[in-house]
């Protein structure tokens, strides 16, 4: 996402209710600790180090980082954090938290409620801000440069949900967008147009369906148009959300309020049900791998050749390149090539966030670290690790001397993508929000939905949850 927390990517569909939270400490034990003289072999993937700042002991000066995995498989996320701490000596203790992000929310807050896990940085879904800002986990950052960077050199949407109550709570360290990926080998140009809308899709695929490439020996695996996130869990959420903006609607307006009962939502949702019909040719825009694929297992479909385009992460970039360049795939006949476009439509913003702990005894060592992690230069190698940057101006320059230029078709999708991204609702009650969200439209998509239209079903539920009950 999402990653996501993106997001991690994959986040399971989260069931804690709205109220007290819950006191996991014992979710802490299974909790991996990396000291960061542990880590050696791998020369930093971040800015080059400059000279050491003076200062006391680094024993004296130990900040504690929480965050889930990185996902990108390049470890740049780690790296950045043991180069600041090896420049600045202070030493770095890295908390892993789980990958699943229900487990990953309770553990934060367990730790951070208790004070037991002694956090100074935590690392956020972008959707978390709010409910620990409310919750007096997190505490406000005070640096002179986090509000010009918001204003400045922050996507607006990423922005957005950094701050909260005319304050700011967190600095976005990576965003995410969705992407459209699809097989250029199998869509040449000429007939197939990069497509505008859910209906273009829906049109290319009944194209494709009925055409000589249909009949080739790559084609012959494809059993839909698209592939993306329908799994009950975040990624349903965050294509739910995506449907109803397409069809013009909205789930929560400007002001918090329930607005999905609408006739453009309920047209946006439907689209997710009728594309499941064949469209001609025996292939259908959504097949019913979708319904149970998260962000990893359609990415596998995906290059197994089960679809013609998908919808996924910026992560998924680096994979499918490396998929088309394996040295021994370079000369075979009918190789798949893969292309990437902006998603057709507004996508949900997903990422990551660096907050300060409100127990933090650290807190001006710790909002230096944020200020570095989210700097120009780390931004950049976070674009080189495969990250999307949440600065717009990290899409241009390079991480390190040498590197070489990122892709220009993918930098503009991503620039394009991100423009127009939209912020998933902001409310301390995201968890039951999500909840809601997933049990009504999974339903719809099983068939086993109750007589009354999705959307108003799902507009009652939401004002319940959204209110606190």
């Amino acid at each position: 996402m999402t990653r996501s927390t993106a997001p991690g990517r994959t986040r399971p569909r989260p069931r804690p209710r709205p109220g007290p939270w819950r006191r996991a400490a014992a979710a802490l034990l299974a909790l991996a600790v990396l000291p960061a003289a542990a880590c050696t072999g791998t020369p930093p993937a971040g800015p080059p180090a400059g000279p050491a700042a003076p200062g006391p002991d680094a024993a004296d000066r130990t900040l504690t980082v929480a965050t889930g995995s990185d996902l990108s498989g390049t470890g740049v996320r780690r790296r950045l954090i043991l180069d600041w701490a090896a420049r600045n000596r202070v030493r770095v203790r890295i908390v892993r938290l789980s990958d699943d992000a229900d487990r990953q929310r309770s553990q934060l807050v367990a730790a951070l409620q208790s004070r037991t896990g002694r956090y100074d940085v935590v690392n956020l879904d972008v959707t978390w801000t709010a409910e620990f800002a409310d919750g007096g986990l997190i505490q406000p950052l005070h640096g002179s440069g986090f509000a010009d960077l918001l204003d400045h050199d922050t996507w607006p949407a990423a922005a957005g949900t950094a701050r909260r109550g005319g304050r700011i709570w967190a600095v976005p360290w990576n965003t995410d967008v969705g992407l459209l990926y699809y097989r250029r080998d199998l869509l040449p140009p000429d007939r197939y147009p990069p497509p505008r809308s859910w209906d273009d899709l829906a049109a290319a695929t009944a194209r494709f369906a009925r055409s000589p490439e249909r009949a080739l020996p790559a084609g012959q695996h494809v059993r839909a148009g698209l592939l993306t996130q329908l799994k009950e869990y975040e990624g349903l959420t965050v294509n739910t959300l995506e449907a109803v903006w397409r069809g013009g609607g909205r789930v929560v307006d400007d002001r918090g309020r329930v607005a999905v009962g609408s006739a453009a939502a309920q047209a946006g949702l439907d689209s997710l049900l009728y594309a499941r019909r064949d469209g001609g040719g025996g292939l259908p825009l959504l097949g019913a791998d979708s319904l149970r694929a998260d962000e990893s297992a359609s990415l596998r479909r995906f290059l197994a050749g089960e679809s013609l385009y998908l919808r996924n992460w910026p992560y998924a970039y680096g994979q499918l390149k490396d998929a088309r360049d394996k040295p021994e795939d370079r000369s075979a006949a009918g190789r798949a090539d893969y292309g990437v476009l902006r998603l057709p439509w507004a996508s949900a913003l997903g990422g990551q966030n660096l907050a300060v702990a409100a127990g933090s005894a650290h807190r001006a060592l710790a909002e230096q670290l944020v200020a570095d992690l989210t700097g120009p230069q780390a931004e950049r190698c976070l674009f080189a690790g495969g990250f999307a940057p949440a600065r717009p101006s990290a899409l241009t320059g390079r991480c390190r001397p040498g590197d070489p230029e990122p892709d220009p078709a993918y930098t503009a999708a991503l620039r394009d993508s991100l423009d127009r991204a939209r912020a998933r609702p902001a409310t301390p009650y995201y968890a039951a929000f999500t909840r809601d969200v997933q049990d009504t439209v999974a339903a719809v998509l099983r068939g086993t939905a109750p007589a009354a239209p999705a959307a108003t079903v799902l507009a009652d539920r939401l004002r319940r949850s959204l209110s606190g009950h």
